[in-house]
């Protein structure tokens, strides 16, 4: 099915569902790291550090990290991926989970305690403002000249401008994004061929036909949701003749809803 939809480069910005804080106290202002002496601050580093290189740290390096832990697959030590992070990297994550359900909450409260790992994923642009000001995150955007791959991309797919509209008020941005090139729908929507075939329905190509087809499936079943969600809680009929997980299709917005 095609969507005639046009989703902005800034969605698709937020589509990689992994933005991340640095929960490190940190000031100024600009790229680049104007300002700073980093000269002593290079443990583990490659020299000469260059886009479309694989990173690996000159010495072992341990960072701390938040994780979402989902109770659908628990986290667990013996994944291949921690594993393969080392061998690859060089990098050893050491994961603090915390519950899905909890994670936010249990997130800001790390963070207003100073006690918050080092790495904080799955951040959504506006999370982050409020700990801007006690500066007890690092304004990431000081940093990106030591980021060769993420920089090339930016540059190259011409991401520039989305990044730029990440930043806060003193002119930095905290939220290091997932990038993607080009639109990347994760979720789609499946139908009932049966149900379509028996009203004389065709399965629909665009979002418009898609509205069309509801609301005339939403006449033949007038007292049924045509389409349940996971988004959000919604009496959910063995015979929808629809059904469509969409979660988060902005960078910032809620969960939607067909």
């Amino acid at each position: 099915m095609k969507n005639t939809g046009q989703l902005s480069r800034r969605q698709i910005l937020g589509a990689a569902g992994f933005i991340g804080l640095a929960a490190l106290t940190g000031c100024g202002g600009g790229d680049g790291g104007d300002g700073k002496d980093l000269s002593k601050k290079r443990d583990g580093a490659m020299k000469n550090y260059r886009a479309g290189q694989q990173f690996k740290a000159t010495e072992p390096l341990t960072f701390s990290l938040l994780h979402n832990d989902n109770p659908v697959y628990p986290m667990r030590d013996d994944w291949l991926f921690w594993k393969e992070l080392t061998r690859r990297t060089g990098v050893t994550f050491k994961a603090t989970p915390v519950p899905l359900s909890d994670y936010e909450k249990k997130r800001s409260l790390l963070i207003g305690a100073g006690d918050a790992p080092l790495l904080i994923p799955k951040t959504y642009p506006g999370a982050e403002t409020a700990f801007v000001s006690s500066g007890a995150i690092l304004p990431v955007s000081e940093y990106v000249d030591l980021m060769p791959n993420f920089r090339d991309k930016v540059r190259r797919w011409n991401l520039q401008p989305e990044v730029d509209s990440l930043r806060q008020s003193d002119g930095n941005y905290y939220l290091l994004p997932g990038l993607h090139e080009k639109v990347k729908q994760g979720y789609s929507l499946s139908f009932r061929t049966d149900v379509l075939d028996k009203h004389g329905l065709s399965l629909p190509t665009t979002w418009d036909e898609v509205y069309t087809t509801f609301k005339a499936l939403k006449e033949e079943y007038p007292d049924r949701f045509p389409s349940p969600t996971a988004g959000a809680p919604t009496p959910r009929s063995p015979r929808a003749p629809c059904s469509s997980t969409w979660a988060r299709p902005t960078a910032s917005g809620p969960a939607g809803r067909i």
